[in-house]
């Protein structure tokens, strides 16, 4: 369940949708005009902008997976509890085996 978690997340990662960059946002990040800048001003000035919105995209994603991940975690606690409440030593001996015949270790 933990592995099927995270190529789930890794998908979701891959093909989250952006929020588009616009006009206005790029005139923000040059100072009005964007004629006046040349290519690497407004280069920067995108991917300040995707950076940003990808940032708050993940911020999203990341938190759903650590509560998702945190529930994996705590039911796999669940499953060794219960594996080794099920190969404790038997009887007051300690001989090292459990109820499977199998050798502790």
């Amino acid at each position: 369940q933990y592995h099927r978690v995270l190529r789930y997340y890794h998908h979701l990662f891959l093909t989250v949708p952006l929020p588009p960059i616009t006009d206005d946002e790029v005139a923000l990040l040059t100072d009005g005009i964007a004629e006046v800048h040349d290519a690497s001003d407004l280069l920067r000035a995108v991917s300040l902008l995707v950076r940003h919105k990808m940032e708050l995209v993940a911020e999203d994603v990341l938190a759903d997976m650590t509560r998702r991940l945190l529930y994996v975690m705590d039911r796999q606690w669940e499953m060794v509890d219960y594996s080794m409440a099920l190969h404790r030593p038997m009887g007051g001996s300690n001989n090292g085996l459990g109820k499977s015949g199998d050798k502790a270790r």
